[in-house]
């Protein structure tokens, strides 16, 4: 809230629905930011466990090293033909109870079970983690802005799963009042001076995807030599404020609003 006032006295929301400030410092560092990644949640659900068991089991099994070779060969079958080819079938209903017997095995069912009520115990921590991470010690009614661009669900990026989804938005529905905030132009401006951000780069050249750096000179953030910042905590706080803005006047934040930048 301080940072809104004093950065943004022209706003013309301010001028019916001013707020007492106790400061008139104009720089503000970027609140900190609470991270939970796929891999954490991978581990927590036992997938790592599975996959682990899986492997040795295919390395010294005698059944293990059957079912490797018998998806080695439809692996290649599919390569060279098409899956709804004859051969394929023929080849994949040929091997379907070995298949079967090793993947639907009693120790594999349990499990999957375990990795099932794991995945539903994992998720509800990290979504009360998180709302304490928010609240802090503060005893007031949570309110909670979720960007509407995407939901982070498909196939894997480089390897790493993508955890994403509608889960999180409705377990914090139990708890907190969820707003679906509009994400347009919030991982694109500067928050300090709405300027167009930029990858960083090292000194060799190399693009740091995961940086936003702002070029402005004019720029509170550029003077006090903080013009770089993490990409993903600058987006988090563009989204609250653009929520903040809906809750308080009725109307989008003019910088994060469709037709202003065309």
């Amino acid at each position: 809230m301080k940072y809104y006032n004093d950065n943004h006295s022209e706003n013309p929301f301010l001028t019916s629905r001013p707020v007492t400030q106790t400061t008139d410092y104009r720089f503000y560092p970027l609140p900190r930011a609470h991270k939970l990644s796929s891999k954490d949640i991978n581990h927590k659900c036992l997938k790592y466990k599975m996959s682990s068991k899986l492997e040795k089991a295919k390395k010294n099994t005698e059944e293990g090293k059957q079912v490797q070779q018998a998806e080695d060969k439809l692996s290649n079958l599919a390569k060279s033909l098409d899956v709804n080819s004859k051969d394929y079938f023929v080849y994949n209903m040929q091997e379907r109870k070995l298949l079967r017997s090793f993947y639907f095995s009693t120790a594999m069912c349990r499990l999957r079970r375990s990795i099932e009520l794991a995945t539903i115990r994992t998720k509800d921590r990290a979504a009360a983690a998180e709302r304490r991470f928010v609240k802090g010690g503060s005893n007031n009614a949570l309110v909670m802005g979720i960007g509407n661009a995407g939901t982070g669900v498909g196939s894997t990026i480089k390897g790493y799963d993508r955890r994403g989804g509608k889960w999180l938005p409705k377990l914090y529905t139990r708890y907190a009042k969820v707003a679906m905030t509009d994400e347009y132009m919030t991982s694109q401006l500067c928050l300090y001076c709405y300027f167009p951000i930029v990858h960083a780069k090292t000194s060799s050249n190399k693009t740091v995807l995961g940086s936003a750096r702002c070029l402005n000179p004019k720029c509170e953030a550029f003077k006090h030599g903080r013009a770089c910042n993490n990409r993903d905590v600058m987006s988090a706080t563009a989204i609250g404020i653009s929520a903040m803005t809906k809750f308080l006047y009725s109307r989008s934040f003019p910088p994060f609003t469709k037709g202003n930048h065309q």
